[in-house]
């Protein structure tokens, strides 16, 4: 089985006009809708799948689900066929293994880890087995970067576990695999990763070494979106630490990369941690500056969180230049903010809840749908089996009376040129007889006397 390029880049090209003919200020729902339309206008389930895949990604959480599994259910119905149609089991599974990881995300979001976890796992051996027959560099390349995202959601699940065992050990395999393709930023990310998981474990010299890898990598890469995200975790290393002076330096320069960019939740939430390294050397006017930039930046951005952790660095600046009354706003702020996060996670859980009821709902309505419309593409496949196989026995018995009619042909002729030979030879037999008649006839008339004479003594003798 061998996967080919191809065959995925002829259906993504159609998508690609889909997804950028209105250029970038399509909406999301306008997009969904668009594909929509798109879906209904093909029955071709390669198309159908990368559609499924689209709408996926670009689609409200609650739908995510519902074209996931459509796509999986299109994929199994391929993958079970077989003849002229095995071809395209290779991109089947594809299609699948993203739609089980994509799946898995949901599952991870309603808290169902256990599951997402299974459907990773799944996807993971789908692209294992791919990968083992490949023959293409640019499919392989896909396949790579498929494996290692999914390898880095596995690590980020398990860390958040608590298993960090198996975090570490997904985390490096992704590594490996972006080391692989050559992905300076995938390799940066990963190494960020694992720094992530030695600081839950407090090993600071691994911590300190992956971060250090990670910031070197985002550099020789030139990527100014993962920077900054090292320069920070280092900082905050070195403040853990008790290294202010370095964990100063590098917040900084996450700072002004982060202001260059205009990111108001990275400004605000450097800007915090150096308030609080500020405050941690007493450095108090310094830590009220930091603080009240971040509290203005917080105050723009929809993130509650800022607010939260803003208002509580200005509560202990504020205790501690003795402006009990200012600190005493910024902490009814902050208890605030911290009551709002709490009923939103309340909110959440109870939403997950319900939305988990509803999922399972839907699993079932759509394993019944998919049922049938298994059923459907199995009759469908089987007529289209029934049509070839009469089909071929027609052409079969087309051919097998052209080759009778050939020999018939040959048969005929055959016995046509000994008729006409025996024709010739009898033929040429009654003119060697008629030739003798007439020679015998000939010598004869000159033996006998003529008639003439005859008739002539006959007349005299009578008188």
């Amino acid at each position: 089985m061998v996967v080919t390029i191809r065959s995925i880049a002829r259906c993504s090209f159609l998508l690609f006009v889909v997804v950028f003919q209105g250029g970038l200020a399509w909406g999301q729902n306008q997009m969904e809708q668009d594909l929509l339309k798109l879906l209904s206008q093909t029955k071709n389930d390669i198309i159908r799948m990368r559609i499924g895949i689209e709408l996926s990604e670009v689609c409200e959480e609650e739908a995510m689900g519902k074209y996931c599994r459509r796509v999986i259910s299109i994929a199994d119905s391929l993958i079970s066929q077989t003849g002229p149609t095995t071809g395209n089991r290779p991109i089947a599974l594809y299609y699948k293994a993203r739609a089980l990881s994509n799946l898995g995300m949901v599952n991870n979001n309603l808290g169902n880890s256990e599951l997402a976890l299974k459907e990773y796992e799944t996807a993971l051996r789908i692209y294992h087995n791919l990968q083992n027959n490949i023959k293409n560099k640019n499919t392989d390349l896909k396949l790579l970067t498929g494996k290692a995202e999914l390898l880095n959601n596995i690590g980020y699940l398990c860390k958040n576990e608590g298993n960090y065992t198996k975090a570490l050990d997904y985390y490096t395999q992704s590594n490996e695999i972006w080391k692989q393709s050559g992905n300076a930023s995938g390799i940066a990310y990963s190494y960020n990763n694992l720094g992530k998981v030695y600081e839950r474990l407090k090993n600071h010299d691994k911590e300190f070494f992956y971060y250090r890898k990670s910031i070197e990598m985002w550099k020789n890469s030139n990527d100014m979106e993962g920077l900054p995200i090292g320069y920070s975790n280092l900082g905050y290393y070195y403040f853990r630490n008790n290294n202010y002076d370095s964990a100063l330096r590098y917040l900084n320069l996450a700072l002004r990369i982060h202001a260059a960019q205009n990111s108001l939740k990275g400004t605000a939430n450097v800007l915090t941690a150096i308030a609080n390294l500020h405050l941690k050397r007493n450095k108090l006017y310094l830590a009220l500056d930091a603080g009240l930039r971040a509290y203005r930046l917080a105050q723009k951005s929809s993130y509650i969180y800022l607010r939260e952790i803003s208002s509580l660095a200005l509560k202990d600046i504020y205790l501690k230049l003795g402006n009990s009354g200012e600190a005493l706003k910024m902490f009814g702020i902050f208890i605030a903010c911290r009551d709002s996060l709490t009923s939103l996670d309340v909110n959440k859980k109870n939403l997950q809840t319900l939305f988990r009821i509803d999922y399972e709902k839907k699993v079932a309505a759509d394993s019944l749908r998919g049922s049938e419309e298994k059923k459907l593409n199995t009759a469908k496949f089987e007529h289209e089996k029934s049509l070839r196989s009469m089909l071929i026995a027609l052409t079969a018995l087309a051919v097998l009376f052209c080759i009778l009619m050939y020999f018939r042909f040959r048969i005929i002729r055959q016995q046509k040129a000994i008729i006409e030979e025996q024709k010739r030879l009898v033929e040429l037999k009654q003119k060697e007889i008629l030739d003798s008649i007439h020679y015998a006839k000939r010598i004869q008339q000159s033996l006998l006397t003529s008639e003439a004479y005859i008739r002539k003594t006959l007349t005299f003798l009578k008188k």
